[in-house]
């Protein structure tokens, strides 16, 4: 069916926001879908995305990426996760390009400071167990784009899970959310711009008989739901910048210049960075709350000093933060929230 078709069939309410099952989990399901901007012209004109091919010349990484060259993916069934990933890639951008959008296919070395529209990466996983199996799909932990990369996360994950029929799978690792093309606490080199949205895609684990059924056997049906998602995402419009500009309007006001944006739901915050110091009150998702924790920068080796380079503690996976009412230190755990940061 092609994409235009399919788009009606996929969209539902917005909602930019998601609800995430475990604390290091993101996110356990999306509980909406989004729905194009009806003051914006369905149109792609003059959009471009680009789809990283996971693991596709790996070799070729730069020097502050060195320790990353010899991954070079999942093997199952006679099957290489970078043939995978490469041949999905190709496919999806083929639907995005009869679309109208612009496509660049991108291997392991993303150009530095890459901007477009949206960037995917995508992947496939691998487990011990042949019955683990399922999608995940995963952002960054900081951006200056943060309500953006997450309406990106919920539009790939609803137009996947209808066009794939594959079940969630609740176990995002912080790697994922820390996956280097997309994160540059290391410094700037190889890595997209920081205005970039951008999301992880595991397609499925090459392990599981189930999902490398449809990996290998209908890799159209795969790239088909990504390309969805994708077009989903590119289209929401206005709805998606007002709620970016309320984060960037609270990180403005804030000491560090950094907010944080709520991503689950009843998120407890706490009067010290552990899971049993007491709940001082609670947040919800779509919260913009100020961030205040310690701003460093881990050693180099850096190809220019800039924010974009910037490390946030993690003090043991909680981040400080402010909120309306209370002057004590509060802290929020980092995997129920992204940091909003001003752009290099």
């Amino acid at each position: 069916m092609p994409i235009a078709h399919q788009a009606a069939a996929h969209r539902r309410l917005l909602c930019l926001l998601l609800v995430i099952s475990a604390p290091a989990g993101w996110p356990a399901a999306a509980q909406a879908r989004l729905a194009p901007d009806p003051t914006t012209p369905p149109t792609t004109a003059g959009l471009r995305v680009g789809l990283q091919a996971g693991h596709w010349k790996i070799t070729g990484l730069p020097d502050d990426l060195a320790r990353l060259r010899g991954d070079s993916g999942a093997v199952a069934a006679g099957h290489t996760e970078v043939a995978t990933n490469l041949d999905l890639a190709r496919r999806t951008a083929g639907l995005l390009t009869a679309a109208g959008v612009t496509v660049d296919i991108l291997p392991a070395t993303v150009p530095t400071g890459y901007q477009a529209d949206a960037f995917v990466a995508i992947h496939a996983d691998a487990n011990s167990s042949a019955r683990i199996h399922g999608y995940k799909i995963a952002t960054r932990w900081r951006s200056s784009v943060t309500t953006r990369d997450v309406a990106l996360v919920v539009a790939l994950d609803g137009a996947y899970s209808d066009g794939t029929g594959l079940a969630h799978d609740s176990a995002v690792t912080r790697n994922m959310r820390g996956y280097y093309a997309m994160n540059t606490w290391l410094g700037d080199s190889g890595r997209i711009s920081d205005s970039t949205p951008a999301a992880l895609i595991e397609t499925g684990y090459m392990t599981s008989p189930t999902d490398r059924a449809l990996l290998f056997n209908q890799p159209d049906r795969v790239a088909a739901a990504i390309a969805q998602g994708i077009l989903d995402f590119v289209r929401t419009g206005s709805a998606v910048d007002a709620r970016q500009q309320r984060t960037e309007a609270v990180a403005a006001a804030s000491p560090t210049r950094r907010s944080v944006l709520v991503i689950s739901g009843a998120v407890p915050i706490r009067t010290a960075g552990t899971t049993t110091a007491p709940i001082a009150g609670w947040a919800s998702h779509g919260d913009s709350l100020p961030y205040l924790d310690t701003i460093i920068r881990p050693t180099g080796p850096f190809t220019k000093k800039s924010l974009h380079g910037t490390e946030l503690a993690t003090n043991s996976g909680y981040y400080r933060i402010g909120m309306s009412g209370l002057t004590q230190p509060l802290y929020i755990s980092r995997d129920a929230v992204i940091v909003q940061q001003p752009e290099p």
